[in-house]
């Protein structure tokens, strides 16, 4: 029978840094308590982990929250519960979109290009809040992808003296929709002239607010001041498209339709994909597929490749195609090109996890989750399947794809993996996600996935994210009330009861460790390690000394 081996390394310090919500680089020593576990059956893992534990390789640790600088509290997401926000509909839209040949990258994107329609509010008809449409219905149409190309090409002339604010526009701007501003109804003829309204240099000026080399320059502090700037280096190439006019409005970009436009934007929105009603456009739920006729191209009449994206759960074994991707990923993401086979192997690879085949998905263990682009690899996740969850051990992925998104696409798809497991594991429900550390503003993330708990450290309960971190901001690490027990405080175990394998051979009893090890310092490691991973843990295990 398959039972844990544990060694008990006791309490130790570690460096920790990360940048606070100003950006000043913090470094912090934290104190923590160590397992090296050679052997680790799934259900102590999951045991274990609902105490605050987590591993890396062989190594198992849990911080000391009580006396650190950054407390980590465990969190995970309950898959039944899960809704994805917008951000994160995007991100599958987006793919399905790349796939399908509706969109590439520098090319303006809105959900639409996936199939995922824009939600609306309960009671609210679509398009109609102030007389707008979304670019949802938009953005299969040409001349959005032209102007979105021409905004951006022009914002960036303007910002052409500041490289960091130039550079950032880049890498978002794509991403802002353009929308259709339509008469509200009843307030005007049926035949005003629509016109295309782009947010961009709104949300522009919010992330040059960010930036300390733009902060201080006043063409850069008033919205409708680039907006001014942009719209005359517009003029002439807009009136090119077809627009009769620009104007700037609130730190908006307004377009006019000339009158052949609007006939041909009337054209596009009743196409058999639009139901027009009232002046009010809405999309029907699609997805891109290749069975869609044609795919989009860009200005210069290149049209946009169709791919295929594949994920699959692979066992753990390191090889070079997974090597080189993760050196890439260190390289471009961490600043870190100097890793060696052996750590990526012992980091990513090696697992105490015994595995077992009656688990879900291909059985308990750790894998990873390759995901593909047209064969090639791009990203992985490694995953450990448990009884009660998927675990998230690590991502990492080509900076060539990011693009896709590709933090976001994996925990998305690994949550679709969590309720593929409780087709035939109703308990297996929960996707943990690590350490939640409120102190590191780039640790927050992990709250967006909702409804997210998070582990009380000192009575291993869970507790809503939105009302821990009302405490997390009060330098507390206890969310549950006084009436809950502290788990240490009330559990009595008897150490006579406690599997020990000396020296990694010989199953004993402590009476017998005593007999082996006269020094007493042993047995009160002992009473540490129980007390560490809790009387159920502790007597599923065996207890490894060294002899």
């Amino acid at each position: 029978m398959n039972r844990s081996v544990c060694f008990w390394e006791g309490e130790y310090t570690s460096s920790f840094g990360y940048k606070d919500d100003e950006g000043k680089t913090i470094s912090k020593e934290d104190h923590f308590v160590g397992l090296t576990a050679p052997q680790l059956t799934a259900e102590d893992y999951q045991r274990i982990m609902d105490r605050n534990w987590r591993r890396c390789g062989t190594h198992i640790y849990q911080p000391v929250n009580s006396i650190n600088g950054c407390r980590m509290f465990a969190i995970r997401l309950n898959c039944m519960e899960f809704q994805p926000s917008r951000s994160q509909r995007k991100a599958l839209d987006r793919l399905d979109a790349y796939c399908a040949g509706n969109w590439a990258p520098g090319v303006g994107f809105a959900p639409s290009c996936g199939g995922t329609p824009v939600r609306k509010k309960k009671g609210e008809k679509a398009g109609n809040r102030t007389g707008n449409v979304e670019s949802s219905s938009l953005e299969d149409w040409s001349l959005v992808v032209e102007l979105q190309q021409l905004i951006c090409r022009c914002t960036r002339e303007v910002l052409e003296q500041d490289e960091v604010a130039a550079q950032t526009f880049q890498r978002v701007a794509m991403d802002w929709p353009v929308k259709v501003i339509l008469p509200a109804p009843g307030k005007a003829p049926k035949n005003q002239v629509v016109h295309l309204c782009s947010p961009s240099v709104l949300a522009l000026c919010g992330l040059l607010r960010k930036h300390s080399s733009v902060r201080e320059g006043l063409s850069f502090k008033d919205c409708n001041t680039i907006a001014a700037l942009v719209a005359d280096r517009l003029r002439d190439a807009s009136e090119q498209l077809g627009f009769e006019t620009v104007s700037v409005s609130k730190g908006f970009l307004n377009f006019t339709l000339c009158p052949e436009l609007v006939a041909k934007w009337k054209e596009h929105v009743s196409s058999p994909d639009m139901e027009v009603d009232g002046g009010n456009v809405q999309s029907t739920p699609s997805v891109a597929g290749p069975s869609d006729t044609g795919s989009m191209s860009t200005s210069d009449g290149t049209p946009f490749g169709r791919h295929v994206f594949t994920m699959e759960l692979t066992t753990s074994e390191v090889n070079t195609e997974k090597f080189d991707l993760f050196s890439a990923y260190q390289e471009s993401i961490h600043d870190d090109g100097d890793k060696s086979v052996k750590s990526f192997d012992n980091f990513l690879c090696t697992s105490p996890l015994v595995s077992d085949e009656s688990g879900p998905l291909k059985g308990y263990g750790t894998y990873h989750v390759e995901y593909r682009m047209d064969g090639r690899l791009f990203a992985v996740g490694v995953v450990d399947v448990l009884p009660g969850a998927l675990s998230s051990v690590y991502t990492f992925y080509h900076p060539d794809f990011h693009f896709l998104r590709p933090g976001i696409l994996s925990a998305l798809k690994e949550i679709e993996l969590v309720k593929d497991a409780m087709r035939t594991h109703p308990d297996c429900q929960f996707y943990y996600m690590g350490y939640y550390i409120h102190e590191c503003p780039k640790m927050r993330y992990k709250g967006d996935y909702r409804p997210s708990y998070v582990l009380c450290s000192d009575t291993y309960t869970w507790h809503p994210l939105e009302s821990a971190v009302e405490k997390m901001e009060r330098r507390q690490s206890r969310f549950a009330g006084p009436e809950v027990p502290n788990p240490k405080d009330e559990e009595e175990i008897d150490l006579g009861k406690i599997a020990v394998l000396l020296g990694g051979r010989i199953p004993a009893t402590v009476q017998m460790l005593k007999l082996n090890t006269p020094d007493t310092e042993e047995e009160s490691r002992l009473k540490s390690f129980v007390h560490a991973v809790g009387k159920e843990a502790a007597l599923s295990m065996f207890y490894y000394v060294i002899v």
